[in-house]
């Protein structure tokens, strides 16, 4: 994978970031932070691999550009998730976390698990909450995956939710699901291979064959 900038740069612009906007001590967390860079990328690449969206690549290269914000902020998600699993280092998820939504308007707290292959477009107002994720996993702008009583949704694979879908509580998502902007789903399953409409309880299934989606999708 090609970093766009480079990738001394990149790290060089995400701790300045850290410096300016919130808390850093270069002298103490410098080394540690580029490792958890490092790291991110590495699984950055991994996941960018299996997508197809023209964004990522260029004349068959995958190229990162970290002010494309929608890629950037699958990088500092990833990397406040290195600094929590693999560094034990709560505080550095912590300002990792704080300067995503800083930067891009996005809250996906760093003890949420995406899953391995996941995509965001337009992100800006989207919550993420505790979820059981599966790969290729897609959402858009002011979406919101959250709980019910401490019941939260589970997740298929190759879900994708447009602008304002949100999906609350107790619910299985099906796999290869295309959710309609605005759709809210509370406490309902959704079966697998479906386009969704409409609003909990009165949602609407149609058979997703029956469209052509293919302009919408990342994969």
């Amino acid at each position: 994978m090609v970093i766009s900038i480079g990738k001394n740069e990149l790290y060089q612009m995400i701790m300045r970031q850290l410096e300016n906007l919130l808390v850093f001590d270069r002298k103490t967390e410098s080394d540690e932070l580029r490792e958890i860079m490092d790291r991110a990328l590495v699984d950055l690449e991994a996941c960018f691999s299996k997508l197809s969206h023209f964004y990522l690549w260029k004349d068959g290269v995958l190229v990162f550009h970290p002010f494309h914000t929608c890629q950037n902020a699958v990088l500092i998600y990833l990397m406040s998730r290195v600094a929590l699993t693999k560094f034990n280092n709560q505080s550095l998820a912590e300002r990792l976390y704080f300067l995503n939504k800083i930067l891009h308007s996005i809250d996906i707290f760093y003890e949420v698990s995406l899953p391995s292959v996941w995509y965001c477009d337009h992100p800006l107002g989207s919550v993420m909450g505790r979820a059981s994720y599966s790969d290729f996993f897609f959402f858009s702008q002011n979406c919101t995956v959250g709980g019910n009583y401490d019941r939260y949704p589970s997740f298929g694979e190759k879900v994708m939710l447009m602008a304002g879908v949100s999906i609350i509580g107790n619910c299985h998502i099906g796999g290869n699901t295309f959710f309609s902007t605005q759709t809210f789903v509370r406490d309902q399953d959704v079966p697998d291979d479906v386009v969704v409409f409409g609003r909990s309880p009165d949602l609407s299934f149609k058979d997703i064959s029956k469209f052509d989606l293919d302009k919408f999708k990342v994969w």
